[in-house]
């Protein structure tokens, strides 16, 4: 999962920021004013690599 604030002037500007940078997959996870503006803290989860194709020396590591 990944983690990012966002902030704009308006919360429809800030809105547009997330889903430019991450698209339909952003979840918003909390919003507030500013005194210039709102923010924004937007998340997404990554999507998992596949075993086999990490890198052989990631492989040879202790999953925990």
């Amino acid at each position: 999962m990944k983690i990012k604030r966002f902030t704009a002037e308006t919360m429809r500007e800030a809105i547009r920021n997330v889903r430019e940078t991450w698209g339909p997959d952003a979840v918003i996870l909390s919003n507030k004013k500013l005194g210039n503006g709102v923010e924004i803290t937007a998340a997404i989860i990554l999507r998992k690599r596949k075993w086999r194709s990490w890198p052989p020396r990631w492989r040879a590591l202790p999953l925990l």
